[in-house]
């Protein structure tokens, strides 16, 4: 466990899934002790288990928006997911095709910012993307 957290980025992807189990874990060990029989051996084992009380809280949305800005990413940290499972990169597969759509995706974020910047810049108007892909091409603001 401590050469897998050596590497920064992989202890950044589990740590969302490591802090929710160890606040599930820390809850259902003090909801069993709560529910002992016999109370005062109940309260002198919670003493001795938690003795600063439940320490582990739920993650944070921080953490968890991370996590989904780097997945929509072809980053690190969607590589290391996509090695757990069977991602084909078949056009007939369903998943395939979805994977195929997404690099796609990818590819064309350098394409939009040019277009967000044209209109930020009043070179371009507000359109369909269709229109404001035909305006800038025809204005050289960007190449086929």
């Amino acid at each position: 466990m401590i050469i897998f957290f050596s590497n920064a980025k992989r202890a950044t992807t589990l740590g969302l899934p490591l802090a929710n189990c160890l606040y599930n874990a820390q809850n259902a060990l003090y909801e069993t002790l709560e529910n002992l029989n016999v109370k005062y051996v109940s309260s002198l084992i919670r003493f001795f288990v938690f003795p600063y009380g439940k320490v582990y809280k739920l993650p944070n949305d921080i953490l968890e928006s991370k996590i989904s800005r780097d997945l929509m990413n072809n980053s690190y940290t969607r590589q290391l997911f996509k090695n757990m499972c069977f991602v084909p990169n078949d056009i007939h597969d369903p998943v395939g095709r979805m994977e195929i759509a997404f690099l796609a995706e990818i590819k064309t974020y350098p394409i939009k910012e040019k277009l967000r910047k044209a209109i930020k810049n009043k070179q371009l108007a507000k359109g369909s993307p269709s229109v404001v892909a035909r305006l800038a091409l025809e204005k050289n603001i960007i190449t086929q």
